[in-house]
């Protein structure tokens, strides 16, 4: 395919970082940015603006630039359906999405994807076509765990794989040899939230892919945020799916790492239970 790559962009860096990424390397990129969502340095992108719902608007839209591939990029939370601005096509989709996927996030990922794949664009994942950013196996950062980290780590990295599972969440938190927060439809925002507000410090945050999920849509993202709120919740680190997250801003994420005192780590799903 030699096409426009189309990137709907929700909240968050990595739109912007994959907009830039895309004008560095003189690769055609059309933005459909969600309104209220996206942040305004992509303004300075080839794209349009649209509330979400308009399916049939950003269907046209995508295809008049010659969007031949789309990415979904960016933190969405599933919207009030009130607070929808549906086009006709926006309203057709909604009703298969309440069919069967709307409180499923797996599924829903699947049956949007499909209503764009039906008018011949293909849906990718951002490491499909830049594969460095997903992380490698092994301690990332200058600290390293110790053996006591090391046993929060598994039991972290179990609880994640287990919420996955249930298409719930894709991360946990464990301190002190016991899971003190799993992820929920709060996401890991609200996850490390609840975690700053119990007493205590130390542990670790691990995310995971979920087990059943399709991978060009939401894998796990660390940056540089989720070092600060892994901080701010007091926590030892910070391990992730090596092969299966992607970490983004990488110098920033691992000088902050350092200036926190964190330890970050790609952990092969196979070695959890090493």
């Amino acid at each position: 395919m030699t096409g426009t790559l189309g990137i709907i962009a929700g909240a968050g860096d990595l739109p912007v970082d994959l907009a830039e990424r895309c004008a560095a390397e003189r690769r055609p990129c059309f933005v459909l940015r969600l309104k209220g969502l996206a942040a305004p340095a992509l303004d300075a992108h080839p794209g349009v603006t649209l509330p979400l719902g308009r399916l049939g608007e950003a269907i046209r839209r995508l295809k008049a630039a010659g969007c031949d591939r789309l990415m979904f990029v960016g933190k969405v939370m599933r919207p009030r359906l009130r607070d929808l601005s549906l086009d006709w096509r926006g309203f057709t989709g909604l009703l298969s999405l309440l069919a069967g996927a709307w409180r499923h996030d797996d599924r829903l990922h699947r049956a949007i994807s499909r209503l764009f794949e039906r008018d011949g664009i293909a849906v990718v994942g951002p490491a499909e076509i830049w594969p460095d950013l997903l992380v490698e196996a092994g301690t990332l950062s200058a600290r390293a765990p110790d053996e006591r980290a090391w046993a929060d780590i598994r039991l972290a990295a179990a609880a994640a794989l287990e919420v996955g599972a249930t298409d719930r969440g894709q991360g946990a938190v464990a301190r002190d040899g016991a899971i003190v927060a799993v992820e929920d439809r709060d996401h890991t925002d609200g996850l490390l939230g609840r975690v700053a507000a119990l007493p205590g410090r130390g542990g670790v945050l691990a995310k995971f892919a979920k087990a059943h999920q399709d991978r060009r849509l939401d894998l796990p993202v660390i940056g540089p945020e989720t070092i600060a709120a892994a901080a701010a919740a007091r926590l030892d680190g910070v391990v992730i799916e090596a092969g299966g997250a992607m970490l983004v801003r990488r110098a920033e994420t691992l000088a902050a790492a350092e200036a926190a005192g964190l330890f970050l780590v790609g952990l092969d799903p196979a070695g959890v239970a090493a």
